[in-house]
């Protein structure tokens, strides 16, 4: 059964302090500035996909190609899902694949 198996840990959702142009007092909005782990023998694992800038503390993704890390990319929920459907050979519409993330 393992090796059929994926388990995700998410962390949880990140933080930050915004004030719209128009109000007074600064709210809460949430945002996915954040890693999980993916534990699987379907998965290349033993490395880190993307990684955090020193100079903002923001995540950044990776080329979902190669595994390059890419300042330039942010990865969405999509991204994240797709990656697990794609471990797990789980086809839907839109699926977005992960080459550099899954074995086979």
């Amino acid at each position: 059964m393992w090796d059929h198996s994926l388990v995700y840990f998410p962390t949880d959702f990140g933080r930050e302090r915004t004030r719209p142009l128009d109000r007074l007092a600064f709210g809460t909005g949430h945002h996915l500035n954040n890693g999980v782990l993916l534990v699987s023998p379907l998965i290349k694992g033993n490395r880190v996909y993307g990684g955090v800038d020193p100079d903002t503390l923001l995540t950044y993704g990776f080329d979902r190609e190669t595994g390059e890390p890419d300042k330039g990319s942010v990865m969405v929920e999509e991204d994240l899902f797709g990656a697990v459907a794609h471990a797990l050979d789980a086809p839907f519409p839109g699926r977005r694949d992960m080459p550099a993330l899954v074995k086979g």
